[in-house]
């Protein structure tokens, strides 16, 4: 009968990379609740010359039709040429509006009043949008906000004056942070440091619990309209397992097919932290002796090892093959994870995942030595370095 050993220390190694992994898919969330729209704000065509620049720089764009996304519109005090608000009653209405391809932040927002602007509905705050779902241009309604300072520093109403309070609003702005221009290369580069916890057999009776820390590199090359796909190789040193059938402590090193997707567009501000949120998945398998003999035994043709062949049919017709397992050693898993830019060409990266080991281990039946696969799931929490 197999026994399991359990201690609060494993109990806590094995939950703790399920709660980093469950940190990650909240902050994966987060950004994509900050959902940007994809809006059209058609310019007449008196005005259009004044638009065919973006703003900041001097890229040329469609001065009549301007794609990015309407924050509000914004309901003000006149001001004149000097400055000064006019509190007689004029008022300005204007569209606060960020480029595609610009950081939402106020030092991109473009004022764009709405004399300049053909509406295309009955309701002025209604604008246009690319809608993913449909396919084709839907129409949504935009927050209005107003700033408006009474005639007479008063409410507007007569009854009491402007005390200076603002409303009640749960509404807070993120932190003005200026987030690193990244610069993506035609190729990518990682360097991880690795924490990972799972079961493993001390023999065939004995399971433990344990963790380790090892490393692992990979490198290949990007690829998409925003360098957003990876593919490339990566190498890993591996869990230090248990030899089940004598205990003997051995390395499993792997090299394996590692392919990435992070998210498209320019590094985003989320909860004051500048981020894109990436995937990521392996397969391959382990590069150690016994795993080697292991992928040979299974490609090798019947001539080149016939005798061993004979061995194991034997074996298998008289109930000795026990629990050898003679199938092909592959290693796969998948993460999640966040890039932080730290400089334009490097960023520091966090994923958390999980890992199905393959892996060989000899047995000894009656004087022949077999290899025989195993497999370990781990949990893995990885931190390092993305090139």
């Amino acid at each position: 009968m197999k026994t399991l050993s359990i201690t609060p220390q494993s109990i806590c190694r094995s939950f703790l990379p399920i709660l980093l992994l469950a940190g990650c898919a909240l902050i994966v969330a987060a950004c994509s609740t900050a959902k940007r729209y994809d809006d059209a704000v058609r310019i007449t065509p008196a005005k259009e010359g004044r638009y065919n620049r973006a703003p900041n720089t001097t890229t040329l764009r469609d001065g009549r039709t301007l794609r990015g996304m309407v924050k509000e519109i914004r309901i003000t005090n006149h001001r004149d040429k000097e400055g000064k608000i006019d509190t007689t009653g004029r008022l300005d209405t204007t569209f606060v509006f960020v480029a595609t391809g610009a950081e939402d932040r106020k030092q991109n927002y473009e004022m764009i009043p709405y004399a300049d602007i053909e509406p295309v509905d009955s309701a002025f705050d209604m604008v246009e949008f690319w809608n993913p779902v449909i396919g084709s241009p839907d129409i949504r309604k935009v927050p209005v906000k107003t700033y408006i300072v009474p005639a007479g520093g008063g409410t507007g109403d007569g009854k009491q004056p402007d005390c200076g309070c603002q409303p009640l609003s749960v509404e807070f702005e993120l932190p003005e942070i200026t987030c690193p221009d990244r610069r993506y290369q035609f190729y990518f580069a990682e360097l991880r440091a690795v924490y990972g916890a799972y079961r493993d057999k001390q023999s065939q009776e004995i399971i433990i619990g344990k963790d380790a820390i090892f490393g692992e590199a990979a490198l290949g090359l990007r690829f998409g309209a925003a360098d957003e796909w990876g593919i490339g190789v990566a190498y890993t040193s591996g869990l230090p397992a248990f030899n089940s059938t004598d205990g003997t402590l051995h390395q499993h090193p792997a090299v394996l097919l590692h392919a990435r997707y992070q998210t498209p567009g320019p590094v985003t501000n989320v909860l004051g932290f500048c981020m894109k949120p990436f995937i990521y998945g392996d397969i391959g398998g382990s590069v150690d002796d016994v795993t080697i003999n292991l992928f040979k035994f299974n490609f090798s043709s019947k001539t080149t090892c016939e005798k061993c062949g004979e061995s194991i049919t034997q074996l298998a017709a008289s109930g000795q093959l026990g629990d050898v397992d003679l199938s092909v050693p592959i290693t796969y898993g998948l993460g999640i994870g966040v890039d932080f830019p730290i400089a334009s060409f490097m960023d520091l990266s966090a994923d958390a995942g999980w890992r199905s080991a393959s892996f060989g281990e000899t047995a000894n039946l009656g004087g022949i030595i077999l290899p025989s696969q195993r497999r370990l799931n781990a949990f893995y929490f990885r931190l390092g370095l993305t090139f």
